[in-house]
């Protein structure tokens, strides 16, 4: 009922491994969303050994992470009780987690069905976290707001374009939509599908999409 369900490498020395171990369960009659062995672990030799990170505990649930490629010694990781609702996010600097969740609602019970955290690729600092609203911090974590609130809720991916920063693609229950100035202005894009879960960026300027 637990497997790992993130995974974030260092960007300076792939002997350092984040993962995120989820406890879940999904059958007609049975859904459990956390449990005891939901958990952050660490290996500083590829994967050979890992270190629990956190306490045990039966009331968490989905966690997602994100090493900002500018920072190889920080994390970023977002937790979701075992209920759906929202719990926090963390920075983690490789010794103390350091709660930074202010301005994100925990209004919905839906939280492991989203996206999580997603780091930008030249500022540290500036997070996006996908939830039933999409969230993004510009101060590492201080302060949150909601960007692309006229796109379809429940947010799923975001994806930076590495070489043109303003250029921001995310995808929702709603498709996808796309922006050309870090989503001051939002675009539906008409593809033959309803929902998006997962987008990538190949050779810096071509996306790649997974429905």
């Amino acid at each position: 009922s637990t497997s790992i369900n993130d995974v974030a490498v260092s960007p300076v020395d792939a002997n350092v491994l984040y993962a995120t171990a989820w406890e879940r369960i999904s059958r007609p009659g049975v859904r459990v969303y956390g449990g005891i062995t939901s958990n952050l672990y660490k290996s500083t030799d590829w994967g050979t050994t890992w270190t629990k990170l956190f306490a045990d505990d039966a009331n968490r649930g989905k966690l997602t992470i994100d090493i900002p490629p500018t920072n190889a010694n920080l994390l970023y990781v977002s937790v979701a009780n075992k209920d759906g609702s929202f719990n926090t996010i963390y920075k983690y600097d490789g010794a103390t987690f350091t709660s930074v969740s202010s301005g994100i609602s925990s209004a919905t019970a839906y939280t492991w069905w989203f996206g999580g955290i997603k780091c930008h690729p030249s500022n540290e600092n500036i997070v996006y976290y996908s939830d039933f609203n999409l969230y993004r911090t510009t101060n590492g974590g201080a302060s949150w707001q909601t960007v692309a609130s006229s796109s379809h809720v429940d947010q799923h991916s975001v994806c930076i374009n590495q070489v043109n920063n303003q250029k921001v693609v995310i995808g929702n229950d709603g498709g996808v939509y796309t922006s050309v100035n870090t989503l001051g202005n939002i675009t539906q894009s008409k593809i033959p599908n309803a929902q998006v879960y997962d987008i990538d960026l190949y050779k810096g300027d071509e996306t790649f999409l997974s429905a």
